[in-house]
């Protein structure tokens, strides 16, 4: 058997697969859940407890292989498409030095939602200067 390549299985048998093993799972959850709230207060005292060491032995080995199970089901689907680049764009804000932060963050205001990856400032004289801010799109 080779540890290389894709294993070939019909993708609606996986899925069918997927969803038995996600209702066992949920199942196992909800008991593991039922049996901690009927035993709270022996779980929350100190030093060993029963009812941990029976929950533990009762549903720990059993939701780990099921975890174990749907993971390894889900990495036989189709691989992922890789997520698309980042489409980029600079803006400019101009004025005096001492307006300019105030300016940077008027114009970015108004591109909520956009992740700012650089700001580069420059002047042609001591009155006007000039920030190139580089924007990545919202994907």
């Amino acid at each position: 058997m080779s540890d290389s390549g894709p294993v070939h299985i019909d993708e609606k048998d996986r899925r069918r697969a997927m969803r038995a093993i996600q209702h066992v799972w949920r199942d196992l959850v909800r008991q593991l859940v039922e049996s901690a709230v009927a035993h709270e207060d022996e779980l929350q005292g100190t030093g060993f407890s029963y009812a941990y060491q029976e929950m533990e032995d009762r549903f720990g080995q059993r939701l780990f292989l099921a975890s174990q199970m749907l993971g390894a089901i889900q990495h036989a689907g189709p691989p992922a498409r890789p997520p698309a680049p980042p489409e980029f764009k600079v803006i400019r804000v101009e004025g005096p030095l001492e307006e300019l932060d105030t300016r940077i963050n008027a114009r970015l205001a108004d591109l909520r939602g956009h992740l700012v990856h650089g700001i580069e400032i420059a002047s042609d004289d001591d009155e006007l200067w000039h920030a190139f801010v580089t924007l990545s799109l919202p994907g």
